[in-house]
């Protein structure tokens, strides 16, 4: 946190969660990067590659709704088990 960020922060009376309240950057205890990871790998299987924006968009559509939502489920349930880890 920059102190003129945080003080410009404060001037424009805009709420942010203190550094101290803010947990470290640990990517493995953040299911969300395990969700990114399956729908990177699903998105371009097969060595598929997108020719625009458009056909990148509606492939990520398509296939985030392949992703087993059961696998959603438990990487969420299993971010406990990960934070006593580290």
């Amino acid at each position: 946190y920059a102190n003129k960020t945080t003080r410009w922060l404060h001037e424009q009376n805009i709420k942010f969660v203190p550094k101290q309240d803010n947990p470290p950057n640990v990517p493995q205890a953040r299911p969300i990067e395990d969700f990114w990871s399956i729908l990177a790998c699903k998105v371009y299987e097969g060595g598929w590659e997108a020719k625009t924006e458009l056909q990148l968009k509606r492939r990520i559509y398509q296939k985030i709704k392949e992703i087993d939502m059961n696998v959603v489920k438990h990487m969420m349930m299993s971010i406990r088990t990960k934070l006593r880890k580290i």
